[in-house]
């Protein structure tokens, strides 16, 4: 009775089952490809769909879930943590492959429900464990049941172990425990479950109370369950293999699904919901009035509603209760309002019918970490984040503790703060090249030419990458001093660049050309006259040594940007003189020097 994968997702779409008091024909049987066992069905679940399925924990290892549905199984039960059975403390701890383990059974499309084993021995410690396991699953697409563990750790001195048999705890406190959690689980917008062996529903548990809200997955290892009260999982053994996993056992379960159950989620309204269910009995559909009447409790608030169908005529007698979750509208059109910080996001969205707060949930994406707000009205500014670090946000309608579905997610970067220790790195006689500290969570630069006098800027390029801390700009022209600033920006699919502050400026200017003497000539003793061809710039520096390479015996002088010719004095006479020219521009204070011309030597008189 596998169904492929498109059933599987509607299967999905957090539809609950009914648990009817009719009984069908004869019991159905199958036999498990996972343990070669045959399996009697209960009569009740004749009518109803067959899913295969198992759970996993760090205990299974690393498991390969493109296998484990190649092996025919359609749903996955993960555990997200666990309370430990020692005494002297209620010791929370996250399953460590939790979250490799749910995010692979969904790639390799299984349907996934969690669950947390508890050794609650009170109502706030059954909360905690709850709070603990729905904090986490924001980020996960989990449509089968958010599940309870509860049983013995089978050892003396464990925990729950030892409360029970010292009488600290009994029935009625460990079902209020239950409900405690589950009713956490329920206003978190998740579906309620409970797991437990057959002796534990039945004799540490008042089961048939807690099934009139919630789920229950029963643990019974044997092929033919006598469990009478209400269940729609079972876990059938513990020892199931995979023909495409190997030797590895799993604990294996059969889903029974009813497809023609009644709608498990309404949005609340403000006005009574009156869900219709399909009623079937002997493979014929029942018609409201001839064959039953129906009657609604809790069915306007949030919360869970109760349907019940009471025979008349041919079914007096018989009567079919169905249960249904009222719960608040998703949130839509979550979006930025404002402008973002350095520290801060602003959000805002349409408000949603009866709420009275909402959560936001907030995902660092650069960190790996995540927090939530709560905010009263349809917007929120999230503060004391990390500068340009990626943050994905959720938003959640609440009523009354109840919480509605997710919104659709907005991923957003704050901005990046101010780029520092800009400055020119390499400039030609036409190029300059500019270079900045790196800024961390950057997604690029951008480079802009500044006017001091008007005050703006003109972008003349951009870089991507936070590493890319350089940018050479051409065409520059030879005295003309150039001014820039340079900003960090944030790349965010759908929303476009957000650009950080700007740099403080620089002036810089290119390289002036490289000059030519022209002409050198001695017209006295001691005396040495050059002239070179000149260009646009502040000033050149002269320089003549009597070596060559003018490593010893040199002197320098400094003439006007318009002077084209200088006569120089040297300390003595009837000796060869070297004489090389350089251009310079001056920028802030700082002489920018252009390559020395070619030496030119001559005998002076």
């Amino acid at each position: 009775m596998k169904k492929i994968i498109k059933l599987m997702s509607a299967v999905l779409a957090m539809i609950f089952v009914l648990q009817s008091t009719i009984i069908a024909g004869a019991s159905l049987k199958s036999t498990s490809a996972y343990t070669g066992s045959t399996y009697t069905h209960q009569t009740r679940f004749d009518e109803l769909e067959r899913f295969e399925g198992i759970d996993v924990s760090e205990h299974n290892g690393v498991v390969d879930f493109a296998k484990v549905k190649k092996a025919g199984i359609d749903f996955v039960f993960v555990r997200v943590g666990w309370t430990g059975y020692t005494r002297s403390k209620h010791s929370l701890n996250y399953d460590k492959h939790y979250v490799d383990n749910i995010k692979n059974a969904l790639k390799n499309g299984l349907g996934v429900g969690v669950y947390w084993y508890s050794q609650a021995l009170t109502e706030a410690e059954a909360r905690a464990e709850a709070n603990m396991l729905t904090k986490v699953l924001g980020d996960y697409n989990i449509t089968l049941p958010v599940v309870m563990d509860y049983e013995f750790a089978g050892v003396d001195n464990g925990r729950l172990d030892y409360a029970w048999r010292n009488k600290q705890i009994n029935k009625a406190k460990m079902t209020a425990n239950a409900l405690a959690f589950l009713d956490v689980v329920n206003k978190a917008g998740y579906d309620g479950c409970l797991y437990a062996c057959k002796s534990f529903l039945t004799t540490q548990l008042d089961a048939s109370q807690i099934s009139q809200s919630y789920k229950i997955w029963l643990a019974h290892y044997t092929t033919n369950t006598d469990y009478t009260g209400n269940f729609e999982f079972w876990q059938y053994s513990s020892s199931g293999r995979l023909a495409t996993i190997g030797t590895n056992k799993f604990d294996v379960n059969f889903w029974y699904y009813d497809n023609k159950a009644v709608k498990m989620n309404y949005i609340y309204t403000g006005k009574p919901i009156t869900p219709q269910p399909v009623i079937m009995a002997d493979d014929v559909a029942l018609v409201e009035g001839t064959d039953y009447e129906l009657s609604y409790k809790n069915n306007t608030n949030v919360g869970t509603g109760q349907i019940t169908a009471t025979g008349i005529n041919d079914y007096e007698g018989q009567q079919w209760l169905y249960k249904f979750r009222i719960k608040p509208d998703r949130v839509n059109n979550l979006k930025l309002d404002k402008s973002r910080t350095t520290e801060s996001i602003s959000v805002k969205w349409s408000s949603v019918v009866g709420a009275t707060s909402y959560k936001i949930y907030v995902k660092n994406n650069t960190q790996g970490t995540s927090f939530t707000r709560t905010s009263t009205s349809a917007s929120a500014v999230i503060d004391g984040l990390t500068t340009a670090n990626s943050y994905t946000i959720k938003v959640r309608a609440i009523r009354n503790g109840y919480y509605g579905d997710y919104s659709a997610a907005l991923t957003a970067h704050t901005v990046p703060t101010k780029v520092t220790g800009l400055k020119t790195s390499a400039r030609t006689t036409s190029t300059v090249t500019l270079s900045w500290d790196k800024k961390v969570g950057a997604s690029g630069y951008k480079i802009y030419l500044y006017y001091p006098s008007k005050n703006q800027t003109q972008l003349v390029g951009t870089v991507n990458g936070q590493n890319t801390t350089s940018f050479k700009i051409s065409n520059r022209k030879q005295g003309v001093v150039y001014y820039y600033k340079v900003a960090a920006f944030v790349r965010d699919s759908g929303i476009g660049d957000r650009i950080g502050y700007l740099s403080s400026h620089i002036g810089t200017t290119a390289k002036p050309n490289t000059q030519k003497i022209t002409s050198i000539s001695s017209p006295s003793k001691k005396k040495l006259k050059l002239s070179w061809n000149g260009t646009s710039c502040s000033g050149y520096q002269v320089q003549w040594s009597t070596y060559k390479n003018f490593s010893n015996n040199y002197k320098s002088v400094f003439v006007g940007g318009k002077t084209k010719s200088t006569t120089l004095s040297t300390y003595y006479s009837k000796k060869r003189y070297y004489v090389r020219v350089r251009a310079y521009k001056t920028v802030n204070n700082t002489k920018i020097y252009g390559a020395w011309s070619s030496a030119k030597y001559i005998k002076v008189k």
